[in-house]
């Protein structure tokens, strides 16, 4: 299994984020950093579980969100609460359908509760995150997850999601973990050794032992290149690449690197979006009038043009995802292309070989999100739902003929097991059974886990502390009633002092990364001519 990344480059991405981030507005969408529950119970002065009921517009920026709650996590405002936010979900206000169960944390400000989207996170975690850890597994370690915080950084779970044992503490002294967890993990060719990707790091990690045994320093290195990608080219782990995207000052670089022993410039490539498959670079190309893909063997024979999508008369068409297999010798390219006015989104699967040759190709009259390889030479694509989740389809990539349907599937990472499959959503652990169609849910962690996956290879032996690991983030909150918090009706069209930040902040900021995208897409097309 392997799930890739698309990253903006240098400046851009960073004024992108920091402008989502802080000045949001209705224009919008919203982006939020994911709350720790543990920091968050220390953070906030309330939390609660509950439903939400109905919204009333304050002004065109405030609202009045009234929930029915289930439990009061800390503190405690009454068995309804009113909560003053954004108006509009694109300014991180709230987005619930009416009787959606729901979990936030609370600020309160003058008697006055105060939360938003941002604020928000799944109740059954929320309500997890109270309790101990508890090391529940039974079986042999089956299962490598990893997610963002202390509690979640490193996990091995036997094949049912029970908690065996964490594999340490995040290094690099954040006590969050949030800035240093495994981001992904890339099986090497035989299957024996796994290579983790941490934020400063490499981890060559022996799957049968759960030892770690060779690492790669990144400090200096990835401070100042975006990692885009990560490729194990040996069964022994004495070849692995890098993709790299660099901010020289006035433009995007992106390079492949030979990891081993330390980070060592190969080539330059036009563009950091893209896959380091085990036998070719699969990159990505996108602007106003379509998209492409292009592959490079090497750094002599240059960039293939393998796939055009021409925008012409559509709303919108580009490329979801394009993955070379993990076996090697086949990419699969995910397109989409939205109509003009009313009409079906239209997404094409087409499958080529190393060479460039077309080799299958099938149409869907449907909105997919994603593209995966599954092992097997089987994929996964998402269909887009209107409602929570996704329904899946597996296709056979010799036919692409569906095997498999599963109507409600929540999994965000994925990982397959012969016929099983895993998936992580938020914190929650899902197992699907691809010749039946059935979903287990499996685990509920105390924390966000998003993955990445792995399977282990039989015969692993997770590691034994010698005592009983206690997570410093283990947090058991005091019942609800013993700290109640007063507060103050809410009147509406009382914006306050919670109006939002000036509009001219944030187009000085969009202004800014408007000049770097268009010089970063001025120097890839001057750098796609040069090759």
């Amino acid at each position: 299994m392997r799930h890739r990344r698309a990253a903006l480059s240098g400046v851009a991405s960073w004024l992108l984020l920091f402008g989502l981030l802080a000045f949001a507005t209705p224009a919008w969408a919203c982006s939020c950093a994911r709350i720790d529950p543990a920091q968050g119970l220390a953070d906030f002065p309330a939390a609660f579980v509950g439903t939400f009921i109905a919204k009333e517009s304050s002004n065109d920026l405030q609202a009045v969100y009234t929930f029915e709650v289930e439990q009061w996590v800390k503190g405690d405002l009454g068995p309804t609460v009113e909560v003053r936010a954004p108006s509009q979900g694109s300014a991180c206000g709230y987005e619930f359908a009416p009787g959606q169960r729901m979990a936030s944390f609370l600020r309160v400000e003058d008697g006055i509760p105060t939360g938003g989207l941002c604020q928000t996170m799944d109740p059954d975690v929320l309500l997890r995150a109270t309790e101990p850890m508890t090391f529940n597994g039974v079986g042999p370690p089956h299962l490598l997850v990893a997610g963002p915080f202390t509690t979640s950084a490193h996990l091995v779970l036997d094949a049912d999601g029970g908690l065996l044992v964490p594999l340490g503490e995040t290094p690099d002294g954040n006590a969050a973990g949030y800035f240093d967890y495994p981001r992904a993990f890339r099986p090497c060719p035989g299957g024996r050794l796994i290579v983790e990707e941490w934020a400063w790091r490499l981890d060559v990690r022996d799957l049968t032992t759960l030892e770690v045994v060779s690492t790669v320093d990144l400090h200096g290195f990835s401070d100042h290149i975006g990692l885009a990608d990560v490729e194990c080219r040996t069964e022994d782990a004495s070849s692995i690449l890098l993709l790299g995207d660099e901010w020289t000052g006035d433009r995007s670089v992106a390079r492949v690197y030979e990891a081993v022993p330390a980070p060592t410039p190969l080539f330059e490539v036009p563009l950091a979006i893209g896959d380091l498959g085990p036998t070719v670079l699969v990159l990505q190309d996108q602007d106003e009038l379509g998209a492409d893909v292009w592959l490079i063997a090497d750094d002599e024979t240059g960039p293939l043009l393998l796939h055009r999508i021409d925008r012409g008369d559509a709303n919108h068409a580009g490329i979801v995802a394009a993955s070379e297999i993990p076996t090697g010798g086949t990419v699969a390219v995910l397109d989409i292309r939205y109509p003009s006015g009313a009409g079906t989104p239209r997404s094409n699967l087409t499958l080529y070989d190393t060479t460039g040759a077309e080799l299958r190709h099938r149409t869907f009259e449907a909105e997919m999100g994603s593209l995966e390889w599954l092992d097997g030479g089987r994929l996964l694509l998402h269909h887009y739902t209107d409602t929570y989740g996704a329904r899946i389809s597996i296709l056979d990539g010799a036919t692409l003929e569906s095997v498999a349907e599963v109507e409600e599937w929540r999994g965000s990472r994925t990982v397959a097991d012969g016929d099983l499959l895993y998936g992580v959503w938020e914190g929650h652990l899902d197992r699907v059974d691809l010749n039946t169609g059935v979903v287990e849910q499996l685990t509920v962690f105390s924390s966000p886990v998003y993955g990445p996956l792995a399977v282990l290879p039989v015969g692993s032996s997770a590691p034994t502390p010698d005592t009983e690991p206690v997570p410093s983030t283990t947090l058991t909150v005091p019942p609800a009633t013993t700290a109640p918090v007063t507060t103050t009706p809410v009147a509406a069209g009382d914006a306050g002092a919670d109006s939002s930040p000036l509009p001219w902040i944030f187009l000085g900021l969009l202004l800014l990364l408007g000049a770097g995208a268009t010089g970063s897409l001025i120097a890839r097309r001057r750098q796609e001519r040069r090759l």
